[in-house]
């Protein structure tokens, strides 16, 4: 039997509409220092106040679990890649403004661009972007609270010409939470977006649990030698 095209391509807008992008952070303001990296996952669940957002699913509710990994390519600037269940993909990179990898607070700002492949096979293109600043105050080695403004554009483009249209989201709140441990790390986060309305924070939140694992690289921390001259 053969399946009417406009219920493919109905199939993969709901899949692409009802995971998407990843709104969570799980992110300190310290960047992970030169040759060291991270791989992580977590899980989210909640709701977002929107007009268009998630329109195939009338109660706005959503859930998503994620992986990814995160190198610190020099000593204030990582890059990192994300790709959650709906097969959206996400490159990531941060930069550390404020503070050092033992400052009682930190500051870096982060700027991400992502694609959904799974889209293309429906006709359709996913793609967005963010723009986020990443603060911490922390506790010690193995404590840490943050805070994370956000704003994201998530685009989705259905490229047939039957079906065509651009849905556009602007998507923006804030996350905040709890980073606890040292090299394995439980990640705990509350946070609350919008999306082509006004913000206010009389809104259901996201719940995200997460774990990280961090390796430090035997050459960042292993000591320099020393360079005796004759």
């Amino acid at each position: 039997m053969k399946i009417p095209r406009h219920l493919i391509l109905i199939l993969f807008s709901s899949i692409v509409l009802s995971g998407c992008v990843s709104l969570n952070s799980h992110q300190s303001g310290r960047t992970s220092g030169k040759d060291n990296y991270s791989i992580s996952g977590n899980f989210n669940f909640g709701k977002i106040k929107s007009e268009q957002y998630f329109a195939l699913e009338d109660s706005g509710y959503y859930y998503i679990a994620e992986v990814g990994g995160q190198y610190g390519i020099k000593e204030n600037i990582d890059l990192g890649l994300i790709v959650n269940t709906s097969t959206h993909c996400t490159v990531t990179s941060k930069l550390q403004i404020i503070g050092d990898k033992h400052s009682l607070f930190a500051t870096s700002l982060g700027f991400d661009l992502g694609i959904g492949p799974l889209a293309l096979l429906a006709g359709a293109i996913s793609y967005s972007s963010s723009f986020s600043i990443y603060n911490s105050f922390h506790l010690g080695d193995k404590v840490a609270i943050t805070l994370t403004p956000k704003y994201t554009y998530l685009g989705f483009t259905n490229l047939t010409k039957e079906y065509a249209f651009t849905t556009k989201n602007n998507i923006y709140g804030y996350s905040t939470g709890l980073i606890l441990g040292n090299k394995h790390q439980i990640l705990l986060e509350w946070s609350q977006y919008v999306n082509n309305i006004k913000f206010t924070v009389h809104l259901a939140p996201q719940i995200s649990v997460g774990y990280r694992l961090n390796f430090t690289s035997k050459i960042a921390s292993s000591p320099k030698p020393n360079i005796i001259f004759n």
